[in-house]
């Protein structure tokens, strides 16, 4: 069976943000996890920690056809911590290549912008089930978000394989590489 490339040609090389977004359309956003539980933090952790606490990750992944940004966010407060893991799935009528510095642009000023309501929404309704005041995040605006250095492929690993059932042992767990 041909490939893709072999089907339609070479890719079109895309480099301006414009140009990507006439080619591609919003097409999904996937929710891989949303998990919220009550934490019972020491006294001695509150002194010393500065709340919120939060941590952010992103992971890209494309094919030419599908444009995949796959943000995590973990936050906690006084009270819980919660997680929400939500990917923008983007769609091109063309074959196309884009290099890291617009995958970068598109995820940060594009892909970001549809995603973060998802986000918001997750803690604000985990918070709700769990019967605590709702965390308000605060609103990001087009420019202000940015992408930071490239995770190592274990960090990835260990950041977005992870949905893996608590009820199975470990040793019986395939620990290949992130997939989706």
């Amino acid at each position: 069976m041909p490939s893709l490339v072999e089907e339609e040609g070479a890719p079109r090389r895309i480099e301006d943000i414009h140009e990507f977004l006439a080619l591609v359309d919003l097409s999904n956003i996937v929710v891989h996890e949303e998990r919220s539980r009550r934490i019972h933090w020491a006294e001695a952790e509150i002194a010393k920690l500065e709340f919120p606490l939060s941590e952010n990750t992103l992971a890209t992944q494309t094919d030419g056809r599908s444009f995949r940004f796959r943000y995590r966010m973990v936050f906690a407060d006084q009270n819980a911590e919660f997680v929400a893991d939500i990917e923008a799935v983007y769609d091109s009528s063309e074959l196309v290549e884009i290099g890291n510095s617009l995958t970068a642009d598109f995820a940060s000023r594009v892909a970001f912008m549809a995603a973060y309501p998802f986000l918001r929404s997750s803690i604000f309704y985990s918070a709700h089930r769990l019967g605590l005041p709702a965390p308000l995040l605060a609103m990001v605006r087009q420019g202000e978000f940015s992408i930071g250095a490239d995770m190592p492929q274990e960090e990835v690993q260990r950041t977005f394989a992870g949905a893996r059932s608590e009820l199975v042992p470990s040793e019986l767990l395939d620990d290949g590489a992130y997939e989706n």
